[in-house]
């Protein structure tokens, strides 16, 4: 897999006056990040795609089960992800935090966020 480069902000990433690639396990943790930082709804051509947010963190009583289950729901639907060793949530105040262990076909890394 080959994906563009981001850095922390989100932008992408330039060397020189290109556009930097990162591959393979780089790639699928960088995806993993992206897509659970997208909001379901907020993809014009993928209404579908992204993180329920709104029904799983913001609506109701305060819980990180639900938000457990879509991120592990939308993040194996990335192409080389084999599985979730771990997930942690934990919501302080207004913020959810994650750490998730992600296995690849490339290997295993962790997506925080």
């Amino acid at each position: 897999m080959k994906t563009f480069t981001t850095n922390a902000s989100n932008d992408l990433a330039v060397s020189g006056r290109s556009l930097t690639l990162s591959s393979d396990l780089e790639a699928v943790l960088l995806v993993a990040r992206h897509c659970a930082q997208a909001i379901q709804g907020e993809m014009v051509f993928a209404q579908q795609q992204g993180m329920p947010y709104f029904q799983t963190v913001w609506v109701g009583a305060p819980s990180t089960a639900p938000f457990e289950a879509a991120f592990r729901a939308r993040i194996q639907q990335i192409e080389g992800v084999t599985g979730i060793e771990e997930l942690t949530a934990e919501r302080t105040g207004d913020a959810m935090t994650y750490t998730a262990t992600i296995t690849t076909v490339y290997g295993t890394g962790t997506v925080n966020g």
